[in-house]
């Protein structure tokens, strides 16, 4: 539950990165997409165009894990399985994965856009 909370607020400040501009194209963190590695311009573009769902995903891995936490709290007896941490579980993995397809989806929208209008770099 400590290393969601760390990931989320990493990727919640990236995510600030990406959308002022700062992110500069990496083969680690921001969007990496065949598309958006075509060019730095793309890279750019796509990760600002993605910025804010994925400072959406950071914050809901930071409120997952801490949900997650408190379920864990509650959870009962060894002997019997408790439901609410299954579901809790399951229902913040299903709302980061969307977030994260939304983020990709934007990203290649706006690396698209880019790569109409101009060659790609050689990296």
């Amino acid at each position: 539950m400590t290393v969601l909370l760390i990931a989320g607020v990493v990727v919640y400040w990236l995510g600030g990165k990406a959308a002022a501009g700062t992110l500069p194209i990496n083969y680690f963190a921001g969007i990496r997409t065949a598309r958006t590695m075509k060019s730095k311009a793309a890279f750019e573009a796509g990760n600002r165009a993605a910025a804010r769902a994925a400072q959406f995903v950071g914050v809901m891995m930071c409120v997952e894990a801490i949900i997650m936490g408190l379920a864990w709290s509650f959870r009962g007896s060894p002997d019997r399985p408790n439901v609410i941490w299954g579901t809790v579980v399951m229902m913040g993995i299903i709302v980061i994965l969307v977030g994260v397809l939304v983020a990709i989806a934007k990203a290649q929208q706006a690396a698209h856009e880019v790569l109409e209008d101009e060659p790609p770099d050689d990296l």
